[in-house]
């Protein structure tokens, strides 16, 4: 997040500590270290902590809403626990793309507990630290050392070139090091990977066309959207009390996660039920989040907003996914997006 100074006049340990006060919210594992400074048209990034100059910093900046930035996270971890040990210090930005819909909880509980990160965390809350270090395209791996950029990638081979860099930088200081091979050895094979296929988004900020329908469609075409029932549409969301609406639509991948939360702060969660075909989803097709209730039907439990993983290996033929909100009425449930991959 960008931090801008006060109108009054401060010093230079006045401005940083007012800026680690206002970023704290957004930062995790960690006190703020970096700030973006907006000068001149341009986006820097400040050092809130002197010492953090003094480290080598393996730094990634990932949209926690794709499939892709789901799999840097992956990589991420495992360089933590390959490389952590020689010196090297790790840190994850995260940028989503809706303003109000994850909190502290959501994030600490849903993310950093599940997955068990032990490395700083950071919401790059208006994008602009990301734009300090270029990460337009996201995920992308930055190595600082001294304040100096060591190494940057981008893009779907940023795994297989990062963790090259990084091994030539450790033998230039240890020529025998023992190193594990690197994961991809090949960066074709990242490269041909068509991890994140396609988003949709339910917002008036979208052009996602929806249509409205007052029966549940067989089949939906490719590309389209249809609902059924009472919905409302705000600027980033869809929302419904209504336990008969649906929304169909067919995926153009094999795999669907649903960026949704609940409305209501309750131990009860929201429910979206999943149907493939107008059945249950097979047990081959469900997804990590996706479970069976007492009546067979297959749902997703939403409670804090987060992409939800509801279907994966789809085949083509099975590929007419129709969502419900049974419980609507009591949880009312908020649909932000959905997210397609292979």
């Amino acid at each position: 997040m960008a931090w801008k100074p006060k109108e009054k006049k401060l010093s230079a340990e006045e401005a940083i500590d007012l800026a680690k006060k206002e970023l704290a919210p957004y930062w995790f594992g960690s006190a703020p270290l970096l700030a973006g400074i907006h000068s001149a048209g341009k986006v820097s990034a400040h050092p809130l902590d002197p010492k953090f100059v003094d480290k080598t910093w393996v730094i990634l900046f990932i949209d926690a809403t794709t499939f892709a930035g789901e799999a840097a996270l992956g990589f991420f971890q495992e360089w933590f626990h390959r490389y952590g040990s020689h010196d090297l210090n790790f840190l994850l930005f995260l940028r989503f793309p809706y303003q109000n819909v994850y909190t502290r909880t959501a994030i600490e509980e849903v993310l950093i507990q599940a997955q068990g990160l032990t490395f700083p965390v950071a919401i790059d809350v208006d994008g602009s630290l990301g734009a300090a270090f270029g990460a337009i395209q996201t995920p992308k791996v930055v190595c600082l050392k001294g304040g100096r950029l060591l190494f940057e990638y981008s893009g779907p081979t940023c795994a297989h070139d990062g963790e090259v860099t990084l091994q030539k930088l450790l033998r230039t200081v240890d020529p025998g090091l023992p190193l594990l091979p690197v994961m991809f050895s090949d960066p074709q094979i990242i490269q041909d990977r068509r991890i994140d296929v396609g988003s949709i988004e339910f917002g008036t900020n979208s052009k996602t066309i929806i249509e409205s329908a007052t029966e549940v469609p067989d089949a939906v075409p490719a590309g389209r959207l249809v609902y059924t029932g009472e919905w409302k549409r705000e600027a980033e969301l869809m929302l419904t009390s209504d336990p008969k609406a649906t929304i169909s639509f067919r995926s153009p991948a094999q795999r669907i996660s649903v960026i949704a939360r609940s409305k209501q702060k309750t131990i009860e969660t929201g429910i979206i039920q999943v149907q493939i075909n107008g059945l249950s989803a097979y047990e081959a097709f469900r997804g990590r989040q996706l479970s069976s209730d007492d009546e067979g039907n297959t749902v997703l439990k939403i409670s804090s907003g987060w992409l939800y993983e509801a279907l994966i290996d789809l085949p083509e033929t099975d590929r007419n996914i129709t969502l419900r909100f049974p419980t609507a009425n009591s949880l009312a449930v908020s649909i932000y997006g959905l997210r397609f991959g292979n």
